[in-house]
């Protein structure tokens, strides 16, 4: 997960060969292969990016949706509001 100091978010999977680009600039994957969690790496016109490691959160976040309302928040309020327990059908 890479985070920008503005605190957006983006989860990628590195790619050889490509790169990410962002409002901020880009970064090319190779150059984030052997990087630790907690690094912070330059772009190409020099602003600090970390990455991190990515949380579950931050990756049911980044799903990618459908058209329809299925937010995360969504389906938290469905599942705690239905009535399934143990002994449900």
């Amino acid at each position: 997960m890479i985070i920008g100091k503005d605190r957006r978010t983006f989860l990628r999977t590195v790619t050889e060969g490509q790169k990410f680009d962002c409002h901020f600039g880009y970064i090319n994957y190779a150059d984030l292969v052997g990087v630790p969690y907690g690094a912070q790496v330059q772009t190409n016109i020099g602003h600090k990016l970390f990455i991190l490691p990515p949380h579950t959160d931050d990756v049911i976040l980044h799903l990618q949706r459908d058209g329809r309302s299925s937010i995360p928040k969504i389906w938290a309020i469905s599942c705690s509001s239905s009535a399934s327990g143990p002994a449900s059908r």
